[in-house]
């Protein structure tokens, strides 16, 4: 099953939770779809170019705010002027015992649900938080945190600010360690065993102009440096890249069902 396919049955079911909702006080929904550029999976040392469909669901009514689009696809269960929680998940690409990878485990697909907080003290300033487990691929947990300085103007929107990721050892493991048959069996030669822990630092930027009332255009580029047991693994260091650049390019459409 695609990545595409994988968010669109999500979004498929999320519409099933909205219409029950419409009826309660109505949903907004906002669909798109983008274009991006980044490592199919942490640790990657090349890139890959991907269009991807876009999808968040909250309730009618709550405020508008920008938000870049490195959030993943979120239902926001509840959200107010200071305070939005839902669920959230994300996916990673297969990692493929190909080239330098050659006598590795191949690791599948990942899909990673979970749950997502922001927090609003003002209108220009978000707080978020998230927690994930991975069910395919791998069964660790992974968290991301950030904050953004938010400019919410009428035709313009922009946001930036740093993010943080932690890793537990069984995320660690499957991305970054080496058993002893991966060791006899690749170039590498070196048993690694990582301890969980901090994935990385990074910054993410974006930018959004609004065609219209429902219409937007969105841009955003990202960065993240590997960090702790994530950089000193030989997967890292032998065979891929600490440094982590991704961006993107897309539209999305808003639009609100129910009172």
């Amino acid at each position: 099953m695609s990545r595409t396919t994988r968010i669109l049955v999500l979004a498929g079911s999320a519409s099933l939770l909205a219409a029950g909702g419409a009826r309660a006080g109505g949903w907004t929904f906002t669909v798109g779809a983008q274009v991006g550029v980044g490592p199919p999976y942490e640790g990657a040392n090349r890139d890959i170019l991907e269009p991807a469909p876009t999808f968040d669901l909250r309730p009618r009514g709550s405020p508008e705010r920008f938000t870049p689009p490195d959030g993943g696809t979120t239902i926001a269960l509840y959200s107010n002027k200071y305070f939005e929680v839902g669920p959230v998940v994300r996916f990673r690409y297969q990692r493929d015992p190909t080239g330098e990878l050659k006598g590795f485990d191949k690791v599948d697909w990942a899909a990673e649900p979970g749950l997502y907080t922001d927090i609003w003290p003002t209108d220009w300033l978000r707080l978020r938080v998230e927690g994930r487990k991975g069910v395919t691929g791998h069964v660790g947990w992974v968290g991301d945190a950030g904050f953004d300085l938010v400019y919410n103007g009428k035709r313009w929107d922009a946001s930036v600010g740093p993010r943080i990721g932690w890793g537990d050892h069984h995320y660690m493991q499957t991305y970054f360690g080496v058993t002893p048959a991966e060791a006899a069996r690749s170039p590498l030669h070196a048993v690694y065993d990582p301890d969980g822990g901090q994935r990385y630092t990074g910054v993410e930027t974006a930018v959004g102009y609004h065609l219209s009332r429902n219409w937007r255009l969105i841009a955003d580029f990202g960065y993240q440096r590997l960090a702790g047991d994530v950089a000193r693994s030989p997967v890292v260091r032998a065979t891929g890249s600490p440094d982590q650049y991704s961006s993107s390019l897309g539209f999305t459409y808003s639009f609100s069902v129910g009172k």
